[in-house]
């Protein structure tokens, strides 16, 4: 499957820029692999960000047509994950960072979750935990961390 769009996307990229309508025996292969690569990147247990902002750049650059009732799903239901892990441990910062990162790339691509269970994680926790934002390990607010969740909060659409 990688392999086709290894071989179709230089050609591909070649037909977007001389704008001619690619023939589908090219396109459908690589839709379907990107597809595919995006899926797994979705429902892996650690997401990596940066290949994930990798496939969704080169998608946007020939023209993908996404799976996006999937690809949406998959999203909402890998920030509902995070979250989650989140309420139950709010001093996690990097957690809140991999988080806001995710967001943040989900927010500049086609792909649209609705992020409402994501939303009722970070409601309870930000209801639970924002007042005392403190590390586990003493008594100083985690002065980053604190800014982190709530920029989070604020691109899940949570009033701060």
């Amino acid at each position: 499957m990688n392999r086709m769009y290894e071989d179709n996307y230089p050609i591909l990229q070649v037909f977007k820029e001389i704008n001619l309508n690619v023939p589908q025996q090219l396109k459908i292969p690589v839709d379907l692999a990107m597809n595919t690569k995006l899926t797994k990147l979705f429902k892996s247990e650690k997401t990596n960000v940066s290949e994930l902002k990798n496939v969704l750049d080169a998608a946007e650059r020939i023209d993908v047509v996404l799976d996006l009732v999937t690809l949406n799903y998959l999203a909402d239901a890998k920030v509902s994950d995070l979250m989650k892990r989140l309420c139950e441990t709010p001093e996690d910062d990097q957690l809140i960072q991999d988080t806001l990162e995710l967001v943040g790339l989900i927010e500049g691509s086609r792909i649209t979750p609705e992020y409402w269970e994501a939303q009722n994680f970070a409601f309870a926790t930000k209801k639970r935990k924002v007042n005392d934002f403190t590390i586990a390990r003493g008594d100083h607010p985690t002065a980053n961390g604190e800014e982190a969740f709530s920029e989070l909060l604020n691109k899940l659409q949570i009033t701060v």
